[in-house]
């Protein structure tokens, strides 16, 4: 078993597993005391997550955390479209004070054991969905705004990148950094004051991508649809981006292969900007703060695309001549 030390805020993660050499989040450490020690321990059994989800079924409560609840509240003051707790994508199940949450998703799809009742919390999933909890506990700090969005810098220019799952951010990004891009971001980032932070190298790359000929030697062998790979293995990394120091720094939203993308409309409100999955973890921190936390997220969330809506652009990317399309838009930025 080895013990990998990670920290964020006031709290201190210990992360056990059988891993050996576990890359951790890019998130900077800031050094201060430690007020919380919280330890997860990675279990990759999938027939032990698949033995504790059908127990859940059979013998546990259908539940919704209380801090669910509190946060679906509060987004609903601000929303024009209220959006249904009972919509919720994610599933909570309830014994005494242990919780198991069950997140479903195709691409990512793992259990989560926590308890009121102590600091213990068993991941039944993978390295891909340790950074994601990860990411929780990094969404819910107030210093960080989550943001759903790609990102990648070259020179004195920032490119964000936003769609619809599915919409082509990543093939985009693997080719710009075939053209000299430094990679920051895939699928998630932060923005914090006038910085943007990087959260991980990992990259799900998707089987049917345009030819990249370090990567299609990496996937050839695996069966699944979507692999995850360590993109910093074969790209340049950038660092923390200070935001005054670059001269343009752009978001664009990639519109759907066929029709127009209806997204920027949703854009206005919190999501996709809030991690509402994150809010799980809200019960680590202190509870006297836990409304003033996501009261004070929606607000960021709000006023961050109220600025960038105003400058956003499209692009819309002809996947048959994917090349010169890309092409194309690196003219269009440069």
């Amino acid at each position: 078993m080895y013990i990998y030390n990670w920290q964020i805020g006031k709290i201190k993660i210990s992360i056990c597993t059988n891993r050996k050499n576990l890359k951790l989040p890019y998130y900077p450490v800031t050094q201060i005391q430690v007020q919380k020690n919280i330890i997860i321990y990675l279990e990759e059994d999938i027939r032990k997550k698949e033995q504790l989800l059908k127990t859940c079924k059979e013998t546990w409560n259908l539940c919704y955390p209380k801090e669910l609840k509190n946060f679906y509240e509060i987004m609903n003051s601000y929303l024009i479209q209220k959006i249904n707790l009972e919509n919720h994508v994610n599933y909570y199940y309830q014994k005494e004070n242990n919780i198991v949450a069950y997140f479903p998703y195709y691409t990512d799809n793992f259990l989560l054991k926590y308890s009121y009742s102590n600091n213990i919390i068993k991941l039944y999933g993978n390295e891909t969905n340790l950074y994601r909890i990860l990411t929780d506990f990094a969404s819910v700090n107030n210093k960080y705004l989550p943001l759903h969005a790609s990102c990648l810098q070259k020179d004195e220019n920032v490119i964000g990148l936003v769609s619809t799952s599915g919409g082509g951010k990543t093939s985009l990004v693997l080719k710009l950094i075939q053209k000299g891009f430094n990679f920051v971001a895939d699928d998630s980032l932060f923005m914090s004051q006038n910085k943007i932070l990087p959260v991980s190298d990992l990259i799900a790359i998707s089987k049917l991508y345009p030819n990249h000929p370090i990567i299609k030697r990496k996937i050839k062998r695996h069966k699944e649809e979507k692999v995850y790979i360590h993109l910093s293995k074969i790209a340049k990394m950038a660092d923390e981006l200070l935001l005054e120091k670059c001269t343009k720094t752009n978001f664009f939203y990639l519109q759907k292969r066929q029709g127009d993308w209806n997204g920027l409309k949703a854009m206005k409100e919190p999501f996709p900007c809030i991690a509402h999955h994150s809010f799980w973890c809200l019960h680590y921190f202190e509870e006297n703060k836990q409304l003033e936390y996501i009261d004070q997220k929606a607000k960021d969330s709000f006023t961050f695309w109220e600025n960038k809506l105003q400058n956003i652009q499209p692009i819309k990317l002809n996947f048959t001549e994917f090349d010169k399309s890309v092409e194309s838009f690196v003219k269009k930025i440069s």
